[in-house]
């Protein structure tokens, strides 16, 4: 009797540990690391720049999006920041490629080139740009 009690004793112990490997295993923090790549602008708008150019250049960027392959997702809305040092953005984005050659793609696009010409730069005072990439 004492014999067929250890074991009922080990059999519960064994899976009491897999019930609670399998829920550690299922509770923990999941993660991708993408091959995209992603492109954050940071803005200062010219002293004399209109609140319907600023809106006009930050609309172009989705408006870009839209008429450039290899753009996965756009981000538009700050939501929090920290800044050391000056100048201060006035406004800031980010665009997700799906890869190294879609963002240099995009660079050389001419959707890009119109509005960086005719909306962007004219009320741009100073931008500052990284891309990140887990390739």
């Amino acid at each position: 009797m004492k014999k067929f009690m250890n074991w009922k004793f080990a059999l519960a112990a064994c899976g009491a540990l897999l019930a609670f490997g399998a829920g550690v295993a299922t509770g923990a923090a999941k993660f991708n690391k993408p091959k995209s790549v992603i492109h954050l602008v940071q803005v200062k708008w010219k002293a004399g720049a209109t609140d319907a150019q600023k809106k006009a250049a930050i609309d172009g960027v989705e408006k870009m999006a839209a008429l450039t392959p290899g753009i996965k997702n756009i981000w538009m809305k700050q939501t929090r920041a920290q800044f050391w040092g000056d100048p201060r953005p006035d406004a800031a984005w980010v665009i997700e490629f799906d890869n190294r050659e879609a963002e240099q793609a995009y660079e050389k696009s001419d959707a890009r080139k119109q509005w960086f010409e005719k909306v962007y730069d004219p009320i741009r005072e100073e931008s500052r740009s990284s891309q990140w990439t887990n390739e």
